[in-house]
């Protein structure tokens, strides 16, 4: 999600390392607007790896970071030897990673997505992870229709209030999500219906007090 608004689909492909699929890599990489080469950090012939991938994608002027994994573990190669690769080949940077780590994915994409040309500067960046995708159905099954009208919602207009990060807008998202909560719990509840008003009943109910 971008600004609260747009939403971007990246198409990640992960080129294996082995070396008898190499004679697919050039091809694979065709159109690649980003890449994100892997090594591990506790083994010094996955460094010298580096290169190869490097000299794959670096006539194509496309953001490049180097992620070294296991940096739990012993390290046979000093943080300066990555930084100076960095800076060698004009990498846009490097981070060094663990499956210890907590969502190790977040900061990295949101490194590459705000370097890919076709993102506009200073972006408000969010990440959908596929749980929250799961969530964000069913919170779009719950409230389709304007509960005063009976008027479908736009799709739109729902996700940018359930991805909206605003302070406001999560606390009120939070209360509507919990009073569905506390209304399934309840024996009787016919005589009340939760919902999101559409964008004409919102403006007819509230414009004039706000």
């Amino acid at each position: 999600m971008i600004n609260n608004e747009d939403s971007l689909k990246l198409m990640v492909w992960d080129l294996k390392g082995d070396r008898s699929y190499r004679i697919l890599h050039e091809s694979f990489s065709m159109g690649t607007a980003g890449a994100l080469i892997f090594f591990d950090i506790s083994n010094r012939e996955s460094f010298e790896e580096v290169d190869y991938w490097i000299n794959l994608f670096h006539g194509k002027s496309i953001p490049i970071y180097l992620i070294g994994t296991k940096c739990d573990l012993y390290y046979e190669i000093d943080e300066k030897e990555i930084i100076d690769v960095v800076k060698k080949h004009n990498l846009k940077g490097y981070f060094l990673i663990s499956i210890k780590n907590e969502d190790i994915r977040k900061p990295i994409l949101k490194e590459l997505i705000k370097s890919l040309r076709i993102v506009p500067r200073n972006s408000k960046l969010s990440i959908i992870t596929p749980k929250q995708d799961v969530a964000f159905q069913k919170f779009i099954n719950l409230f389709s229709f304007c509960p005063i009208c009976g008027k479908e919602n736009h799709f739109d207009y729902l996700k940018n209030f359930y991805f909206n990060e605003d302070q406001e807008n999560v606390k009120i998202k939070n209360s509507l999500l919990k009073a569905v909560k506390n209304k399934e719990k309840m024996k009787y509840y016919h005589d009340f219906t939760i919902g999101i008003p559409c964008c004409n009943c919102f403006n007819k109910i509230f414009k004039k007090t706000l």
